[in-house]
């Protein structure tokens, strides 16, 4: 049913930019909605489902508010808000004819309104398409600090971000990468791209939020999260990742905005396939779920209790060293036995559970070779480096290069002479035959310094230097490739500018000529005006001289039939 009222309403609009809810076949639209709000209607029933109950949803630059009819179909409470007026008009007149749909609107600027939002109102807050205007308005960095602001009132966010490549005016405010803008949330992940009535380039939507992380459909509660693997080293990769603690449950999703997405998609399919395979052993966790796409995979898994030795460390807490040890290389005995070593030993790969032990994580760190994933590649020495780091107070410094310190002299009793006993008497790696040594060693108290220990030494210190010789290199043929394109990027940036110069050149030209265009048609409007004032006069002469003609010819007429009339003898 429509009424004069949604009629008037609509014919006010100054586009149909969403489909009118309910009268989608009448008005066409610029823009459809319906596949934006399948992609966001997961995310409502996902929150229903871990909160037992409907979200509070708050829609910023509502339009026409089809999507918030269509989420309060879904159960939800929705209030949309838009600086337009005539767009507010239309949807109070839809919410009239819905009156059973909890969807109400008002008219604002969603500057003022999210400053001033109070925390706890809602749930869950939608901004599709808004926030390029924000940035044109009021900068990229106050735009970011809004948003910022918003994740500490509202748990999760859902925002359909525009792009730099779009060919529009308000495209040169916006940020080289749009995540920029989001960059305070805790848990990002992009959940569809859809293009616009505008162009044909993609605007990625995103969940955000500092609470809950979306894996497929369903949300988790997040009870810590790191975006990097080890706490405290930035490597350079946090982009794009996500390592989160949910209860008895462990979470992890690697994106393609990781910098090293191959190798920790790689990572993540040999976790999920040993703990799938037949070489899990009953205490070791449990995947509920795996799932690897083109663009992103997540693993979940049960947690293991307790807290990495790193987090431990980090805090001054004393540990066992000799009790943990054990716990490791009694877990790797057991591995190597079935064929298998962990090439990154190291203390963020080691949880203390509450009871003092110690157990190994990082499952897609097992590999068939007995080569550490790093330097020091031998597993002798990148044992001997794991103690010290578990001996030691120094902090971990694991990026970009880690410290050689494996020799025994770093490591205190028993630790220093079992691994001097090691170097010198086993030329391979071995977690059983370690232990055994540590054991001996106990057992027999301190010892001198083996033959061949520095032989052994020479040798490790020998391949490091090779190896820092390597990493040098590598790392000036990095800085070759970034000097490279900052090059690049400064020509073309320089490229640009000129381009740029040219425009305002050419556009003062146009100016100029528009503004002689204005004068000359100023000009002609006023010729105008005065050819029409005298061709108004002329007409009007026209006019009285046709008048005087009649009145001298009928004058003449009767002049005419006077003399006439007395020839005749009237």
């Amino acid at each position: 049913m429509i009424d004069s009222a949604l009629e008037a309403a609509v014919a006010a609009l100054p586009e149909f930019y969403q489909p009118i809810f309910g009268h989608a076949d009448r008005w066409p639209a610029s823009r459809a909605t319906e596949d934006r709000f399948q992609a966001i209607l997961p995310v409502v029933e996902a929150f229903r489902a871990l909160h037992g109950r409907p979200p509070r949803i708050l829609d910023i630059g509502c339009a026409q508010g089809y999507l918030c009819f269509r989420l309060a179909e879904s159960g939800a409470s929705v209030l949309g808000i838009d600086n337009d007026i005539r767009n507010i008009r239309v949807c109070t007149a839809l919410a009239g004819h819905h009156p059973h749909l909890a969807a109400r609107f008002e008219e604002a600027d969603a500057i003022d309104y999210l400053e001033g939002l109070p925390e706890d109102g809602f749930d869950l807050v939608i901004g599709l398409s808004v926030f390029h205007h924000v940035c044109y308005r009021i900068g990229v960095a106050a735009t970011r600090k809004l948003l910022s602001g918003l994740a500490r009132k509202v748990p999760i966010a859902l925002f359909e971000l525009a792009v730099r490549q779009e060919p529009l005016y308000w495209a040169a405010a916006l940020p080289a990468d749009p995540y920029a803008l989001v960059e305070d949330y805790l848990f990002i992940r992009e959940i569809g791209q859809f293009t616009t009535h505008l162009s044909a380039v993609p605007r990625p939507l995103l969940f955000c939020s500092n609470e809950d992380a979306l894996l497929g459909k369903t949300l988790y509660r997040i009870d810590s999260i790191r975006s990097q693997s080890v706490a405290g080293i930035h490597d350079g990769e946090a982009a794009g990742q996500a390592y989160i603690e949910s209860g008895a449950e462990f979470l992890k999703l690697v994106t393609m905005r990781s910098l090293n997405w191959s190798a920790r998609r790689a990572e993540l399919a040999r976790e999920a396939a040993f703990l799938s395979g037949p070489d899990r052993a009953d205490e070791d966790p449990v995947v509920f779920e795996y799932v690897d796409t083109p663009n992103e995979a997540w693993l979940r898994r049960s947690r293991i209790p307790g807290e990495t030795l790193d987090i431990v460390k980090s805090r001054g807490e004393r540990v066992d060293p000799v009790r943990i040890t054990r716990c490791v290389l009694r877990e790797l005995a057991r591995l190597e036995a079935l064929g298998w070593f962990h090439a990154d030993l190291s203390l963020w790969n080691v949880v203390l559970t509450p009871d003092g032990d110690a157990r190994l994580i990082d499952f897609g760190a097992l590999t068939r070779e007995p080569r550490n994933c790093v330097w020091p590649e031998d597993l002798r020495f990148a044992f001997g480096q794991f103690l010290f780091d578990l001996t030691s107070d120094l902090p971990i410094r694991a990026f970009p290069i880690r410290r050689p310190r494996f020799r025994p002299a770093h490591l205190p009793f028993p630790f220093g002479d079992a691994m001097a006993l090691m170097l010198a008497e086993m030329p391979a790696w071995s977690a059983q035959a370690m232990l055994e040594r540590i054991d001996r060693v106990i057992r027999q108290g301190p010892s001198s310094t083996p033959a061949g220990l520095e032989a052994a030494l020479a040798t490790a210190l020998d391949a490091h230097v090779d190896s820092l010789g390597d990493t040098v290199e590598a790392v000036r043929s990095g800085f070759v490739q970034q000097r490279d394109g900052l090059q690049a990027m400064f020509q073309w940036r320089s490229a640009m500018e000129g381009a740029h110069h040219q425009t305002r050149v050419m556009a003062g030209s146009l100016d100029a000529r528009m503004g002689g265009l204005e004068n000359a048609h100023h000009e002609t409007r006023l010729i105008i005006t005065a050819l029409e004032a005298r061709f108004a006069g002329i007409e009007q002469a026209h006019h009285e001289t046709r008048l005087m003609l009649v009145e001298i010819a009928s004058r003449q007429a009767e002049g005419f039939f006077a003399r006439l009339r007395r020839q005749i003898g009237w």
